[in-house]
């Protein structure tokens, strides 16, 4: 190493119980130095892929010696837990494990910060962000169930080149309810590279997490349309329509429901074109108008 690297790059694994914050001390056999900005590891979550910088504003120096000359000639490398940079670290109890350790001038090429898995209204939504791309062609989705082999489902493409975070999803709609499912991304580079996230399970629990109204369906109708809602919990409901002058024109519902999404189809045949508006009401607190046309 010398003073022309700016980035230690690395894979890591905390399999314990306790969430890690790792840095980096220095030693040439002389003088010994620290980074003072930590990468915190939580517990459980997963390998996943980090770079500390090693920039001398990134750098303080414990006992003398001057950043270009600690790093002219390294002898030692540790990677610690501390709250505050030292060169032992604080004593914990943990288990942290490390592959493919980089020395270089940037970051590794994408650095992939969160990965997450929601099941929802009978789809399962991904969610993954990035902290930095270089050269980011974009993100293979791989999918198994119960003990089945990986099965592509999807491309998403990249930023290609980013210094600032980005968000991605994807929602994958060919899943049956109560089965489990295992997800991984294999991020490729423009050059072919690839590199595997870690893995997220859930299983497709599809009662709703919040109250919500959708637009009704066809919009405009004639002389049917269907409204759709969707209860995270056991609620009362009332589902009314209105007129243009606030008159209401049909109770669609007026009782106790499960928490589910449900269905409600609007006749409209023996009403006359115009605006109408439906409202729901649910629990303590939930309501929500929308519009819809009919048309004759």
């Amino acid at each position: 190493m010398n003073a022309s690297v700016h980035f230690i790059s690395m894979r890591v694994n905390n399999s314990g119980s306790n969430n890690l914050t790792l840095h980096l001390a220095f030693s040439n056999g002389f003088n010994t130095a620290s980074t003072t900005t930590p990468v915190t590891i939580n517990a459980g979550s997963g390998w996943q892929s980090i770079s500390l910088s090693v920039d001398s504003t990134n750098i303080t120096e414990l006992d003398g010696g001057t950043y270009s000359t600690l790093f002219a000639n390294i002898t030692e490398l540790r990677i610690l837990h501390a709250a505050l940079p030292s060169y032992k670290g604080d004593i914990v109890v943990g288990q942290l494990d490390i592959d493919d350790i980089t020395a270089a001038l940037s970051p590794l090429p994408v650095e992939l910060t969160s990965f997450t898995a929601i099941a929802s209204n009978n789809f399962i939504k991904l969610k993954w962000s990035t902290a930095t791309e270089l050269n980011n062609f974009g993100f293979k989705i791989e999918r198994r169930d119960n003990n089945s082999k990986w099965k592509y489902i999807s491309f998403v493409p990249g930023s290609s080149n980013s210094t600032s975070p980005k968000e991605y999803s994807f929602t994958d709609k060919d899943v049956s309810e109560n089965n489990s499912y295992t997800y991984k991304l294999i991020q490729i580079d423009i050059n072919g590279t690839t590199t595997y996230s870690k893995e997220v399970e859930i299983n497709a629990d599809f009662t709703p997490i919040e109250y919500f109204l959708s637009q009704n369906y066809p919009n405009p109708f004639n002389p049917s349309t269907v409204i759709k809602y969707s209860l995270p919990v056991s609620s009362f409901v009332s589902l009314r329509v209105y007129n243009a002058i606030g008159k209401e024109v049909a109770n669609l519902v007026n009782e106790m429901q499960p928490a589910s999404e449900h269905i409600v189809n609007f006749d409209g045949s023996k009403y006359g074109s115009g605006v109408y508006y439906y409202t729901i009401k649910a629990g303590n607190n939930f309501r929500e108008t929308k519009k819809m046309i009919l048309v004759k």
